[in-house]
């Protein structure tokens, strides 16, 4: 990109314990911040990543809980919260904003 800036991004079912390794192993520059979606992710791995740059965007959180039960028509409303909540996390990241 033109800013020189740049995001490793990954969508996975979800984050335990014994996915630490393998997402910190893959990684080709730890300086470049790394944000997974996922599903699924244990709270304390959260904090973990996060001392190694890799910030995590999951839907077990209590604001997402709603998730199974909306109806069809709701969806579009999930994807902006959806979009929200990453574009927040990109912003923090870049530490600028991102649109």
């Amino acid at each position: 990109p033109k800013s020189g800036r740049k995001i490793a991004f990954s969508l996975t079912d979800r984050i335990r314990y014994e996915h630490v390794l393998s997402i910190l192993a893959m990684r080709i520059d730890s300086d470049t911040p790394h944000v997974i979606v996922a599903n699924e992710v244990e709270p304390s791995i959260e904090e973990l990543l996060r001392k190694y740059n890799v910030f995590t965007i999951s839907f077990n959180r209590p604001k997402f809980s709603m998730l199974m039960s909306l109806p069809t028509k709701d969806i579009k409303q999930f994807t902006k919260m959806v979009t929200s909540e990453i574009l927040r996390f990109l912003s923090t990241i870049s530490g600028g904003s991102v649109t």
